[in-house]
């Protein structure tokens, strides 16, 4: 059975008008008149009259009108469901998070998400900022938060604005300086993280013509903190990273003070679930 032909039946029946089903649903009357003839035709009787009030169904109608607005329900929630898988209730989120501090609040944000939309898989890794731009401009990631890159045709929100610090040793001969200048770092022992990386630490080197002495190196920012308070040198870092490992080291202003904007980058046509997610999330960022 046409479903198309059972709706205009049902449009028709409804508004007791030829014309206005037509109307409604997007018709010619005469091409509406000849869809209920072809579902007449198919079931071997008349499903309407007509008398100075307008259109009814025949009692032969009557008897199927019920089983056939059931149909065309089934028919609607089916829909919807197809539309549910594809757009939005199933299906995966792949989030990266650069600055370690948003970990509680993105974990706080899946799990209110996860419990009404249990059946979208969320994933989260850590990473440098400049990696997982270049990862979410590949679509290997849906969004994430980073320090301001070059985004292409993603989206960016903005989040905060965060300091960079010197990360120093409690026992070391600047430990009594307000601020660390910069070029300190041409004469002390560096720890990188993330070594000949694009990461904030290395465009603040860059912009002021610093070439640090560089003798250890990690891709965990908490290692790097666990150097430094071992005495193995000094670091840089944002504020946000130290989150966590406030014991053990100091944290300077550099001089001249240096600032990164962090914020959500984000793919420029997300998928309803990621949309759907960041409902979630945003209110928890801007706490």
């Amino acid at each position: 059975m046409d479903l198309e032909k059972c709706k205009a039946l049902v449009q028709v029946i409804d508004t007791k008008s030829l014309s206005k089903a037509a109307k409604k649903l997007g018709y010619t009357p005469s091409g509406l008149s000849r869809m209920i003839s072809s579902l007449e035709k198919e079931m071997g009787f008349t499903l309407l009259r007509r008398n100075h009030d307008g259109m009814f169904p025949t009692n032969e109608c009557r008897h199927l009108l019920s089983g056939i607005r059931e149909l065309l329900y089934q028919d609607q929630l089916l829909e919807q469901k197809v539309s549910d898988i594809n757009e939005l209730y199933v299906g995966e989120i792949e989030i990266g998070v650069s600055h370690r501090y948003y970990y509680d609040t993105f974990a706080l944000a899946m799990k209110n998400f996860s419990k009404v939309y249990p059946d979208v898989d969320l994933k989260i890794r850590h990473g440098y900022s400049s990696y997982l731009v270049q990862e979410l401009k590949q679509h290997r990631l849906d969004l994430c938060i980073v320090s301001k890159r070059e985004l292409g045709d993603c989206q960016w929100i903005p989040i905060t604005k965060d300091e960079m610090l010197a990360w120093i040793p409690k026992n070391h001969k600047l430990a009594s300086e307000d601020k660390i200048s910069v070029k300190e770092f041409e004469k002390e022992n560096v720890i990188f993280t993330y070594p000949g990386e694009d990461t904030d630490n290395q465009r603040v080197f860059q912009k002021h013509k610093i070439y640090p002495h560089r003798q250890f190196s990690t891709l965990e920012p908490y290692a790097s903190f666990a150097m430094v308070k071992q005495g193995l040198g000094i670091s840089m870092d944002n504020r946000l990273s130290a989150w966590g490992m406030e014991e053990g080291i100091l944290y300077k202003s550099l001089d001249p003070q240096e600032y990164i904007e962090i914020g959500i980058a984000l793919q420029s046509n997300p998928s309803p679930a990621v949309q759907e997610f960041m409902k979630y999330l945003l209110p928890l960022l801007k706490k």
